[in-house]
């Protein structure tokens, strides 16, 4: 062999074992790095040979370190129940090849068990596939398993309160919206068990087509607080306020909603804001005729002198007053008197524009308000209610009695300082009506 030749052997032998060195170096420097790793992990591991001794243990074993545990078995160093429960997993899994995993209580059906949990795997020979050990871990879940059962207790003790509630109350599932939990009074409201038994897809949200977002606060963990919506139910429409937020039960992560029926306490409110509206109508309006009262009529009358354009506009004002109506009711009677002011009342509803006001001034007294009204229209109009009075016919048994009126019209001028004086105005006119003869019309001029 030439010297060349021998020379290229050693260069590559030495390039390959530089290789190994470096490979060398990167399992040391792995290995140092899990041992490391596993000092300040709360796992234990440990090896077994077929007869259950131990060959190996890391970290510490039940209060043990591997001098104390080499070359023995449980039964040497645990309490015999222990070891049996513990010997017939490891024996199992060394006859059947397959591993297995369980949760070990050190004291079964005590309270102040410890628990761990205990990994056993099997060790095979690479060449034969045969089993020639064990390999294990185990680690301390005493609090994990203390939680569980806390958890567990919260939520019996929420399944009695829900279930006891008389609200209705649903856990569903966040992921697909199915119920985990349901008390009585959801299932009346909403007929859970009814749509479960008929085959009807059971999840309860899809049913309210709430707002996006209402489902995007939800699914981001946020709270919803009275959000109101309405709900039929055998053609009943419901008013419901909901409440939701996101728990976990069961281990699942979902959604507790209580549900309030706000339907009698709406209708409770639509009545009183009926009544008060019935209450308001009559504060404003005299009873016997339907118009307005007086106090409405300068309410009324003072909002459209506001707006009215003193240099410009028109605005006149009609006083009635039904001739010798004293003698009326002396004659035949205040029930007689009654349906005279009503027909009166009647006439004068049908005869008035919409942005007109007619009001019972007193009691046998009636006032018009008439805007953009010129003052030679409001004596055409007078002159017309005066002549429709005379047509009016009031029977009272087997007699019939005819009536007139008095008119007094007034236009609102520069020197009125408000409706008291327009209706002033047309007081004065009213009493010319009088003095000349009544069942009339007369104006200031």
């Amino acid at each position: 062999m030439s010297q060349k030749s021998q020379t290229d052997i050693i260069d590559s032998l030495k390039a390959e074992i530089a290789v190994l060195k470096a490979r060398c170096k990167k399992a040391e420097t792995a290995e140092k790095n899990l041992l490391d790793a596993l000092k300040v992990s709360p796992m234990a591991l440990f090896h077994h040979d077929k007869q259950l001794r131990y060959t190996w243990l890391y970290n510490g074993h039940m209060g043990f370190v591997q001098d104390d545990v080499i070359g023995k078995t449980d039964w040497d160093i645990l309490d015999k129940d222990l070891a049996d429960r513990m010997g017939a997993i490891k024996r199992r899994v060394l006859e059947t090849g397959i591993g297995e995993r369980a949760e070990i209580p050190t004291a079964p059906g005590k309270a102040d068990s410890e628990y761990f949990d205990l990994v056993v795997e099997p060790i095979k020979d690479e060449q034969s596939g045969e089993v020639i050990g064990l390999t294990c871990t185990g680690i301390d879940v005493t609090h994990d398993r203390r939680q569980r059962e806390e958890h567990r207790e919260s939520n019996e003790d929420l399944k009695f309160i829900f279930a006891a509630s008389p609200l209705p109350i649903t856990v569903t599932d966040i992921a697909d919206g199915y119920h985990l939990f349901y008390n009585d009074a959801a299932d009346e409201m909403f007929l859970i068990n009814e749509r479960v038994d008929r085959g009807i897809e059971s999840s309860l949200f899809s049913h309210f087509n709430f707002p996006q977002s209402i489902c995007d606060h939800l699914a981001e963990g946020k709270q919803i607080e009275s959000h109101r919506f309405e709900y039929r139910k055998e053609g009943q429409t419901l008013h419901l306020s909901l409440n939701a937020k996101q728990i976990f039960y069961n281990n699942k992560a979902a959604i507790l909603a209580t549900f309030t029926d706000l339907t009698l306490q709406i209708k409770q409110q639509y009545r009183l804001e009926d009544a008060r509206s019935k209450a308001e109508r009559l504060a404003h309006t005299d009873v016997m005729t339907g118009l307005d009262n007086r106090r409405s009529l300068f309410i009324k009358a003072e909002q459209i002198l506001k707006f009215l354009n003193r240099n410009d506009d028109d605005l006149c004002a009609i006083v009635i007053d039904i001739d010798y109506f004293k003698k009326i009711n002396d004659t035949w009677g205040h029930p007689a008197g009654d349906q005279v002011i009503e027909s009166l009342g009647e006439l004068l509803k049908g005869s008035i524009r919409h942005s007109d006001i007619a009001a019972r001034y007193g009691g046998e007294e009636f006032a018009i308000i008439l805007p953009n009204t010129a003052l030679n229209s409001a004596m055409q109009f007078a002159e017309k209610l005066r002549q429709s009075i005379e047509k009016i016919q009031v029977e009272v048994g087997e007699k019939t009695i005819s009536i007139s009126a008095s008119f007094g019209v007034a236009s609102y001028s520069a020197k009125m300082s408000g409706i008291s004086d327009l209706l002033h105005a047309a007081d004065v006119a009213l009493y010319k009506a009088k003095k000349t003869g009544r069942n009339c019309v007369k104006c200031t001029i």
